[in-house]
């Protein structure tokens, strides 16, 4: 259950997203185990023909994201997934805000464990985990290493896969970012083609039309999301109020008897005053007015006690 603080943040975030409809540039974000690939696609994207905008290494170099803004759109760059906890929930926390993502995959073999995992963990966590299938293009890397037969057989099994997870279709597509590269500055029209980058490049583009649509869903999402929480708190309230006048009334009750006890053991003792066991005699005014003042006290007593639980 949200405290009222954390609350008023949604609040803040729903504002800040409904602001960067008309704002902000679409973001992108490009993850993947640590040498997918991702480093290359995205220079490739951005037509940086020589790999230093985003630096490709074997070794592990991005422990943080790093955006890039290119023309429309701002590309992110994402720790690999895999390499440690803290890292995947840097990409996992920092995807829920993406408006698109390219999750890379080399072309080695079928997803690794550790991305099973990953998407595994986004089909659990997330209230409408089809909304990253949605906004998520799959990419399997380095084309240029296998023959094309292994690359369709590849596709196959990797769209199975996350078929299985999500129980929805998801979008791949085979790159090479070395043959676009190459292309590119050899003027090879043919690599550039086979590429595959182009290609990526169009489909990025019909997402992005409909990057304000998925803000709004996301808006709306968030919208949903509070409201429920809030009206959860409030049952909550209610459940407790509840409880506290129930509580109440007992102890009323618990007060009522105990006073009428009290009532009753006063009347006895009095009796027993004024009508000792073998005397009689009339009981004197004084007697008299002083049963009548005990009982004045313990019944002004009951009234004070009634009016407060009224």
């Amino acid at each position: 259950m949200s405290s009222l603080s954390d609350l008023q943040k949604q609040f803040d975030y729903i504002s800040q997203l409904k602001n960067s409809l008309n704002t902000e540039k679409p973001k992108i974000f490009c993850i993947g185990m640590q040498n997918a690939g991702k480093s290359s696609l995205l220079n490739a994207l951005i037509d940086d023909f020589e790999n230093k905008t985003f630096s490709v290494s074997d070794i592990r170099e991005t422990a943080s994201t790093k955006e890039v803004p290119y023309k429309n759109i701002i590309y992110v760059d994402t720790p690999g997934i895999g390499h440690s906890q803290k890292d995947d929930n840097t990409v996992y926390d920092s995807i829920i805000n993406s408006d698109m993502n390219l999750f890379v995959h080399n072309t080695e073999g079928e997803l690794l464990e550790e991305e099973v995992s990953f998407l595994k963990k986004i089909q659990n966590g997330w209230k409408n985990s089809k909304e990253f299938i949605d906004k998520t293009i799959f990419i399997i890397s380095r084309a240029d290493l296998v023959e094309p037969k292994e690359i369709d057989r590849l596709k196959n099994r990797v769209f199975i896969q996350i078929e299985e997870i999500f129980g929805a279709k998801p979008k791949i597509i085979s790159t090479s970012s070395n043959d676009y590269i190459q292309g590119k500055t050899e003027d090879e029209l043919e690599l550039v083609k086979i590429s595959n980058i182009v290609n990526l490049k169009q489909d990025i583009e019909k997402k992005n039309l409909d990057f304000k649509k998925s803000r709004k869903y996301k808006i709306n999402s968030l919208i949903d999301k509070t409201l429920a929480e809030i009206e959860n708190k409030l049952l909550l309230n209610n459940e407790k109020i509840d409880e506290l006048e129930n509580k109440i009334k007992l102890d009323k009750n618990s007060i009522d008897e105990s006073l009428n006890q009290t009532q009753s053991t006063i009347d006895n003792i009095l009796t027993r005053l004024l009508k000792p066991e073998g005397i009689t005699f009339k009981p004197s005014k004084a007697v008299f007015r002083l049963r009548e003042l005990a009982k004045e006290e313990t019944w002004s007593l009951i009234d004070e006690v009634n009016k407060k639980f009224k």
